[in-house]
């Protein structure tokens, strides 16, 4: 929990409030699923003609349509199904879009901002780092940040349409529900730590070694007539290799 709250700050930091609006339009999108999925019930219920079916939920809905004056029928909740699920697409492609519009503005400004730096730093703290370093973190760690950016937002809506269909079963019978999460979520929870830790040490060595290989490369290319006349690019191969 606390390594996502972490991101969230990271990405706050870096997107600024327009994560607010996108939190929106997934909230938004999540919201009509749920409200789509729930007119199902009654809509077999209505078919099946079983007056008695339908647990908790069909109360509920039947007071709903009551409130907003719709009468309840099948004709009803299948019109109110097609025009909830519109809508629910119609927040998914604007929540997508605005998704896209923050991912490629995010790397314009990254970029940016690491060029200013890099001018801005001092030169004798610029030679400790050499140019396959630097090319690294403005090309390849850049799209690697705009990347992981995409998948928590991913993450992000999982986890709200994971909480939406918690909260059906927990209507239906709570006492399962409550049971099942003592036995389940806590060896999620240690499952779900270590895979983060592993995570995070493979994208450090990863990046490490971007760093070295794109140093390689880049001292190659500013030698490749020398390597090409003197034959000497096979221990360069090798190296390559070795990283």
């Amino acid at each position: 929990m606390r390594s996502i709250i972490d991101y969230l700050k990271f990405y706050f930091n870096l997107a600024g409030r327009k994560l607010y609006l996108l939190f929106l339009l997934m909230l938004f999108a999540v919201m009509l699923q749920a409200v789509s999925l729930s007119l199902f019930l009654p809509i077999i219920n209505e078919a099946l003609q079983d007056g008695e079916g339908g647990g908790r939920i069909i109360p509920i809905i039947r007071k709903v349509f009551g409130f907003i004056g719709i009468e309840y029928s099948l004709l009803g909740l299948l019109v109110s199904l097609v025009i909830l699920f519109t809508v629910k697409s119609a927040f998914t492609i604007m929540q997508q879009a605005y998704s896209g519009k923050i991912r490629a503005h995010l790397l314009v400004d990254l970029r940016r901002r690491i060029s200013e730096g890099l001018f801005r730093m001092d030169y004798q703290y610029f030679i400790n780092y050499s140019a396959g370093y630097l090319n690294n973190a403005l090309v390849t760690e850049l799209q690697k940040v705009v990347f992981s950016f995409k998948m928590f937002l991913s993450l992000l809506v999982a986890a709200l349409y994971a909480l939406m269909y918690f909260i059906y079963p927990l209507i239906l019978d709570p006492v399962l529900v409550l049971i099942l999460m003592v036995l389940t979520v806590p060896p999620l929870y240690f499952i779900t730590m270590r895979l983060n830790r592993a995570t995070r040490n493979c994208s450090t060595l990863e990046s490490s070694y971007s760093g070295s290989l794109q140093k390689i490369l880049i001292q190659a290319l500013n030698s490749f007539k020398y390597l090409k006349g003197t034959g000497g690019y096979p221990d360069l191969l090798r190296e390559i290799n070795h990283e």
